[in-house]
C-alpha cells in the first residue's frame, strides 16, 4: 500500500479479546475480518489497547543501485529524498545500507541526517570494504516533530586514487510504529 510517498511494508494487528490476528493486511481484508469477528465500529478505542498491539513498519526513504559515485574527495555524495518526520507512535528507526564496491583506502558513512538542525543522528561506517549493515536507532532525542530527514552517503576519508568511485546497492530508512 502506498500513500503520501510512504510505502507500508508490513503490519500486524493482534486483538486479545477477539483472537483476530492480521498480518500483511490490506484494508478490505482487515475490514472483512473485523466484521466477521463482530467488532462494531468504535468499540475498541485507543486507550483500551495493550502496549504495541498495532505495529507497523514503514519504508520512509530509499536509494537503490547507484554506481560510480565519486570517492576521490570528502563530503556528502548522494542522498535519498527528504521527508518530514513525526514522532507520534515511533518506536525505533532502522538504518540499512549495502555498499557493493569501495576503494580500499576510502571510508564512507551512510548517515541519517537531520537537515533542519544540520546534524547526523546516527550512521553506518564502511572502511575500505564493501558490505551490508543495519543499525536500530531507539534514541530519538536529536529529532523533533517537523524535522526534515534523509539518508546520505558521506565520504569521510577520500581515496588517494584520482577519479576513484564507489557503488551503492541500497541505503534506506525504515520506521517502526507501535500504538501503545
Amino acid at each position: 500500500m502506498k500513500r503520501f510517498g510512504v510505502a507500508v511494508t508490513s503490519a500486524q494487528v493482534n486483538l486479545r479479546d477477539t483472537g483476530v490476528k492480521l498480518e500483511s493486511w490490506q484494508h478490505s481484508t482487515a475490514r472483512d475480518m473485523f466484521d466477521g469477528a463482530k467488532i462494531q465500529p468504535g468499540t475498541i478505542t485507543y486507550n483500551k489497547l495493550g502496549s504495541n498491539e498495532i505495529y507497523i513498519r514503514v519504508l520512509a526513504c530509499v536509494c537503490e543501485n547507484q554506481i560510480n559515485i565519486p570517492a576521490d574527495s570528502t563530503g556528502p555524495k548522494i542522498a535519498t529524498s527528504r521527508f518530514k518526520f513525526s514522532k507520534k507512535h515511533v518506536k525505533q528507526l532502522i538504518l540499512r545500507a549495502y555498499i557493493t564496491r569501495i576503494p580500499s583506502d576510502c571510508t564512507i558513512r551512510v548517515e541519517l541526517y537531520n537537515q533542519m538542525k544540520g546534524t547526523v543522528i546516527d550512521y553506518l561506517e564502511f572502511v575500505g570494504a564493501s558490505g551490508e549493515d543495519e543499525k536500530t536507532i531507539t534514541d530519538l532525542t536529536g529529532i523533533d516533530d517537523g524535522d526534515i530527514l534523509q539518508v546520505r552517503a558521506n565520504v569521510t576519508t577520500a581515496s588517494a586514487t584520482s577519479e576513484a568511485t564507489f557503488d551503492i546497492g541500497y541505503m534506506e530508512l525504515m520506521i517502526d510504529y507501535g500504538v501503545s
